[in-house]
């Protein structure tokens, strides 16, 4: 199983649709033929039918859709089968798959991306980040002793226990962020920090630390 995401393989396969030189990552190619939504020739990449219904399903939200094309990976198809049979951890996944916790992470990851489609199952997943992102800044806030913290440390303990992909993230927390402007910001690093690395982005612009008030909570 190879670490794609919904959006690398929507990125690639439409650079692919319009002809583009290819330029994305060789995950995303193989997972793409792997699925039969792009052939090669030996030169060049196309697109299949089944790649345009794949794209158009995405323009369209429709998870039911790129749900039935994900199933023809085999890992996929075997972790989604565990999780609607009531295993939703990546430990009791693997333990019912016997696939390994990578693979079940990531195809843990894609599933949720194509649920979060759904509006019902949205309103589910930013009540749960909601009640997550409080939480888990106000431990790491004690932790560090200070009000302002870092956003990379929030989301790596969010993404891993909510199982959502950095760009799941950064839309919840855009909207986690527009919901409670009185009560929380997002602040960039200071000038004389240059590690990118540390920033999220989050409506076109890089953050680096949030402060959530304890008030409201």
């Amino acid at each position: 199983m190879r670490p794609v995401t919904i959006k690398s393989l929507i990125r690639t396969l439409s650079n692919i649709a319009a002809g583009k030189a290819y330029s994305g990552s060789s995950e995303a190619i193989h997972t793409l033929l792997k699925m039969e939504l792009a052939t090669y020739n030996g030169e060049s990449y196309s697109i299949t039918e089944d790649g345009k219904i794949f794209l158009e399903a995405y323009s369209e939200k429709r998870g039911d859709i790129l749900h039935k094309y994900l199933l023809r990976l085999p890992e996929y198809e075997r972790v989604a089968n565990a999780y609607f049979g009531g295993f939703t951890t990546i430990k009791s996944i693997a333990e019912e798959t016997g696939l390994n916790a990578l693979v079940v992470d990531i195809s843990l990851r894609l599933l949720n991306e194509v649920l979060y489609l759904s509006p019902a199952k949205q309103r589910e997943i930013y009540s749960l980040f909601m009640d997550k992102i409080i939480e888990t800044y106000r431990k790491i806030s004690r932790n560090m002793r200070s009000k302002y913290v870092p956003i990379v440390e929030v989301r790596k303990c969010i993404i891993k226990e909510l199982n959502l992909s950095s760009k799941v993230f950064e839309e919840l927390l855009a909207k986690f962020v527009d919901e409670n402007r009185e009560n929380v910001i997002l602040a960039p690093a200071p000038l004389f920090d240059k590690n990118s690395s540390r920033a999220v982005s989050v409506r076109g612009r890089k953050y680096v630390y949030i402060f959530i008030k304890s008030g409201k909570w």
